[in-house]
């Protein structure tokens, strides 16, 4: 059960204010002061111990004071001695003045941890308060990879740091008038952070405001700001939107021819020395890539963390689950940790896996070594890839010596997508498991797929050639 959380204690200290054991008070001579404990900001070794800070209390609180003797409360200005409970109070309530004047607050229900909360004085004081106590929590429990995890917090505090841009550092309970409409109004005329010069889109107010209401959201639901929940306007949803270029279905052929030939060419060469990995395993590798990523509409994550395990050829289906495991070393024997949350949350999803992907499959798993663990694997356990970029730039320098400008994995996956909706947009929904095909961040839809769904893709390789 938790306990009472100790504010302060009265000490005994000699001439050079050090503290003096209370088994020799009586012995050692020295002046009575009161030492006040704070449960936060600790250092690691304080919160390691369950230290709290320590200071002397001033007199009357304030911290540019001298250091308070216990006298000055247990005495009157006359001399005469006050009843405890008196002198008690009125040490209480210096304490809480001091703990203010440190900008923090005095009297915080204790809990198990025994700490106390800083008072926000200003916009970005809340901000840090919502960002540890909230955001990256949140962040964390939804991405398991430390790169996202830094890029989508730093991401909510750039939405911050426009925030401040437009409407200063203002305290707490002084928002602008009209805060809410104003927003609209001058976050568009801001400027990209990548470009200077030119101003922030509809969309990407948006994202900017979508960030920024929820902070609003959390500090009401925690009583942080006074009056009305805060709820910025945004710009209208309906927009006209751009559709990204995607790959020609000759540029896809000869992405794929290229890298079947290099695997080809490279299986010839005899090594003399045997290396960890050779040119015929990184051209394998990255078939194995671009293969489950056009062919299966499969995105960057779900290839990248792929156990062999989950590759079920009887019932033609490739298993889509979350994925924490131990990923081997990489090229420097670093230890990696695949993880891995897909977007249909906890439960298990699976892709179809069409005709084409048979044969290769069949004939790249039977040749599989047995310590191997991962589709892209080094032949030794350890996936391929540090990370989910080096699958990117992997592609990238290929595309770039073909002289192919566009995206990456995600540029085939929409392609194939595409192939599909041209002839029914209801099976494109489902083999791209997502509810819309114009965006990746919408709504995920999960669960059984279309009985004819693989016989449609399998339809549609006919009439492009791929199948005999």
């Amino acid at each position: 059960m938790a306990q009472e959380r100790k504010e302060f204690s009265i000490i005994k200290c000699d001439a050079r204010k050090r503290t003096i054991k209370q088994e020799n008070w009586k012995t050692v001579e020295g002046e009575f002061y009161i030492r006040v404990f704070l449960h936060a900001d600790k250092s690691s070794s304080q919160k390691e111990h369950f230290n709290a800070r320590r200071f002397f209390l001033p007199e009357g609180g304030d911290p540019k004071n001298p250091a308070a003797k216990l006298t000055l409360y247990t005495k009157t200005p006359s001399g005469k001695n006050r009843e405890k409970s008196t002198y008690m109070k009125l040490i209480r309530e210096d304490v809480r003045k001091f703990k203010e004047h440190l900008g923090y607050l005095a009297s915080v229900a204790p809990d198990e941890s025994q700490s106390i909360v800083k008072k926000p004085k200003t916009i970005s004081d809340l901000w840090a308060l919502y960002k540890e106590e909230d955001l990256m929590k949140r962040v964390s429990l939804k991405t398991f990879q430390d790169k996202l995890e830094t890029d989508t917090i730093q991401s909510h505090q750039n939405s911050f740091n426009r925030y401040v841009n437009l409407f200063e550092d203002h305290k707490t309970n002084e928002f602008p008038k009209n805060v809410e409409n104003k927003f609209r109004q001058l976050a568009p005329t801001l400027p990209q952070l990548k470009n200077p010069h030119e101003t922030l889109s509809p969309i990407t107010v948006r994202t900017i405001g979508g960030h920024l209401n929820r902070f609003f959201d959390w500090c009401s639901l925690e009583e942080m700001i006074p009056g009305r929940p805060k709820k910025l306007l945004l710009p209208s949803k309906k927009l006209k939107k751009h559709r990204t270029a995607i790959p020609s279905i000759d540029q896809r052929k000869s992405v794929e021819a290229k890298l079947r030939a290099e695997v080809s060419k490279w299986s010839k060469k005899e090594y003399r020395k045997k290396n960890r990995t050779t040119e015929h395993d990184r051209f394998r590798t990255l078939l194995r890539i671009y293969l489950l990523a056009n062919y299966a509409s499969m995105r960057r994550g779900e290839v990248y963390s792929l156990p062999l395990r989950n590759i079920d050829l009887e019932a033609k289906r490739i298993y889509i689950e979350p994925i924490n495991e131990d990923g081997g070393t990489d090229f420097k024997r670093n230890p990696i940790q695949v993880k891995f949350r897909p977007k249909a949350g906890e439960g298990v999803d699976y892709q179809p896996i069409v005709d084409y992907l048979v044969p290769f499959l069949e004939e790249d798993l039977a040749n599989r070594k047995p310590e191997e663990r991962w589709f892209l694997d080094k032949s030794d356990g350890s996936v391929w890839f540090a990370s989910p970029d080096g699958m990117t730039k992997g592609i990238k320098i290929i595309l770039k010596e073909m002289g192919i400008e566009g995206g990456c994995l995600h540029w085939f996956r929409k392609a194939r997508l595409n192939d599909i909706w041209e002839k029914n947009p209801n099976a494109s929904k489902h083999f791209g498991r997502h509810s819309e095909i114009e965006t990746t961040e919408s709504h995920y839809t999960s669960g059984e797929k279309p009985s004819d769904l693989t016989d449609l893709v399998d339809q549609i390789d006919k009439e492009q050639a791929l199948l005999n």
